[in-house]
Parts: C-alpha cells; sequence; structure tokens
C-alpha cells in the first residue's frame, strides 16, 4: 500500500511520539467511516497487530490494517497551516478530495 504525508505532517508526528505515552506505538492511518465511494480518516498512535502493514512515510512507520487496504491505499495526510491550521486527509483514487 502506498500512502503519503507531507512534511509537516511528519514533523507533527514524530514531535507527538516524543511523550512518554507514545512509547512503543507508532502512527496508525485509520478508516473512520465509509460511505459511497469515499471514507473518513483519521490518524492516531498504536501498538502493531496481526493484520498491520508497516510502510515507510519518508522516515515515519506507518500502520495500515490490510483489512482496509481497498480504503488506504493512496491516502495523502497533509498538515496544513493555511487557510486554516489542521489536518487534511483525503484519497484522490477513491474520489475523496475534501476535508474527510
Amino acid at each position: 500500500m502506498e500512502v503519503t504525508f507531507n512534511q509537516l505532517a511528519i514533523r507533527k508526528l514524530k514531535e507527538a511520539m516524543e511523550g512518554q505515552e507514545a512509547k512503543g506505538m507508532k502512527v496508525r492511518l485509520v478508516v473512520n467511516h465509509v460511505h459511497g465511494d469515499h471514507a473518513h480518516y483519521s490518524v492516531t498512535l498504536s501498538a502493531p497487530t496481526a493484520h498491520d502493514e508497516v510502510v515507510d512515510a519518508g522516515g515515519l512507520e506507518v500502520l495500515l490494517d490490510r483489512r482496509q487496504s481497498e480504503w488506504l491505499d493512496g491516502v495523502q495526510v497533509k498538515y496544513l497551516l493555511y487557510p486554516e491550521e489542521g489536518w487534511k486527509i483525503t484519497n484522490p483514487r477513491k474520489n475523496n478530495h475534501g476535508d474527510h
């Protein structure tokens, strides 16, 4: 599976992983909800499971649940400062071009 993270997203996630509560955890890309031809996503910290594929996203190890590969392959994760600061997670391969 292929996912991409912009540099600011990688930096924000690496900062989040520096805390004691993140010890032993990895970044996980999650499909929260699927409807129609697109999904809603989030990023969290999690321990690996037997269903995970670990991918390198610009020096950041990311967990992807193989059971959700249809929706995770092609996801783009960005942390933006403009027009509003925050996360933008989309999958253009799945007609998901908006803020999801």
